[in-house]
């Protein structure tokens, strides 16, 4: 039975006896709601779906869904509300003057949806669906990365970056970093028809590695003996506690190269400037990357950068 009719607002930043772990999906305490419907909201929640989650109180107060912000971001609304009251705004593409925005912001991955950019990474899927949404929209003209990110897994990165290079054949793109364009980030970024960065942000990184800590000496004097069962020579390459063998440091050593390889392809056709020997890993602040051809020209702010297009 209702009583005492509740926003669904009021009821998302004062249901506190509700609590939650997004990273976990896991009720850190046990939950209660005193309204109808809290039982669903609370299965929704603990099953990872937040937006359905943020519905099913709108529901019990009497408000529909919001509709979408624009027709360009795809963050569900229902999570962003949620991340809202949380203080953790999700980034998202917007729409305005005929500008796409899109940002791409946090460690680069594929996967991982609304629950990974809340969560403070740059996930693809996301992003490449809204360039998409971005090209095929008559409501836009031109679009604008809003890039703050170091790089991160190759997963997807040449795919991203092949989609902003294709989108630019069609419509100008700006790429812009206040922060760091670097490693996969700037591959990204470097499909643009244009690229600036701030005097003291950072860019470039041109390459790829992988990192293996080989810890079967110290496994060994703590008198742990690891064995894998396995089928092929290279499988469980890096499995902790057992050493790595030169063969496998070779055999990775190969994969890191031909990514690299593939980076290197990529921004050396589109920014024909950048010499070979600066494609070594380095990273360079915005003066540096501007005077090495990593990007067209510095700019004070956003503001400055978007009167570029």
């Amino acid at each position: 039975m209702k009583s005492n009719p509740v926003t669904a607002d009021e009821l998302l930043k004062e249901g506190t006896r509700l609590q939650f772990s997004f990273i976990h999906k896991l009720a850190t305490e046990p939950m209660a709601i005193t309204i109808d419907g809290g039982i669903t909201a609370a299965l929704n929640l603990v099953c990872g779906d937040p937006s359905s989650y943020v519905n099913a109180i709108r529901n019990v107060a009497g408000q529909p869904p919001p509709e979408k912000r624009n027709d360009v971001s795809i963050v569900d609304n229902g999570f962003q509300l949620t991340a809202d009251m949380f203080g953790n705004a999700i980034p998202k593409a917007t729409v305005e003057d005929g500008v796409a925005t899109i940002p791409l912001k946090g460690t680069v991955v594929k996967g991982g949806g609304n629950l990974a950019r809340y969560l403070g990474m740059a996930e693809l899927n996301q992003f490449t669906a809204e360039l998409s949404a971005a090209v095929r929209s008559d409501k836009v003209d031109s679009i604008f990365l809003n890039i703050d990110s170091p790089g991160g897994f190759t997963t997807g990165v040449a795919e991203a970056a092949n989609a902003v290079s294709k989108a630019a054949t069609t419509k100008q793109v700006v790429s812009f970093t206040d922060s760091m364009m670097g490693s996969a980030a700037y591959w990204i970024g470097a499909g643009a028809t244009k690229l600036f960065a701030t005097p003291s942000s950072v860019v470039g990184s041109v390459g790829a590695f992988l990192q293996i800590a080989d810890v079967s000496e110290l496994m060994e004097r703590m008198g742990v003996k690891m064995v894998m069962i396995k089928s092929g020579k290279y499988k469980g390459t890096g499995a902790p506690g057992l050493p790595v063998t030169e063969k496998q440091i070779a055999f990775l050593q190969e994969r890191i190269d031909k990514t690299g390889a593939s980076f290197r392809d990529f921004v050396s056709a589109r920014r024909t400037s950048i010499k070979e020997e600066d494609m070594e890993g380095q990273v360079f602040n915005g003066d540096e990357a501007a005077a090495k051809g990593f990007v067209g020209g510095t700019v004070q702010n956003l503001q400055e950068a978007r009167e570029k297009l």
